[in-house]
């Protein structure tokens, strides 16, 4: 996000009538960065043993939990307030062409749903015979594996090798 608002930069008109203000977005974006990645400049660069590495491993966890969803369902033009809201004729194209949809009733709603159902299920028939099938070999035989010569590991011996097609099955 941080490559695209500095490419929105680069390449949209400042002058433009649809253009936002890329400021205060490219230092949000970088403070979130900066706030996501410092655990790991700590952990890597200082120490990868003790208690505050372990602690801090799981706030960097939480917070990368917590901006993976904030940013999943937060565009980057809604970031500091939604400019469609904005009663002034500078975001005029935005909301006649691309925020502006008629209302359907009757026969036009249910066709329009058995359209975008219709498109659902060919999508999910591609999926299936594209991407599915395709595991279906690796699945088999990882499901019928059996090790027999582990030579096991310093730390937990054999425990692990003998599971291993197993837990690749379920990851």
């Amino acid at each position: 996000m941080i490559l695209a608002t500095l490419a929105e930069w680069a390449y949209v008109p400042r002058k433009w009538a649809g253009a936002q203000h890329l400021t205060k977005r490219l230092f949000f974006l970088l403070g979130v960065f900066a706030i996501n990645i410092a655990p790991s400049v700590y952990i890597f660069g200082v120490s990868q043993t003790g208690k505050i590495a372990l602690i801090l491993g799981v706030v960097q966890f939480l917070i990368a939990l917590v901006t993976f969803f904030f940013f999943s369902v937060m565009p980057l033009g809604g970031l500091f307030g939604s400019y469609l809201t904005k009663n002034s004729r500078r975001y005029v194209a935005s909301q006649t062409f691309t925020a502006s949809y008629p209302r359907l009733h009757g026969n036009d709603m249910w066709m329009s749903y058995g359209l975008w159902i219709m498109v659902f299920a060919a999508k999910l028939a591609e999926s299936y015979f594209f991407l599915t099938l395709s595991f279906r070999d690796p699945i088999r035989i990882l499901s019928t594996m059996k090790i027999n010569s582990c030579l096991g590991d310093a730390i937990i011996g054999t425990a692990l090798c003998k599971y291993q097609p197993k837990i690749l099955l379920a990851l």
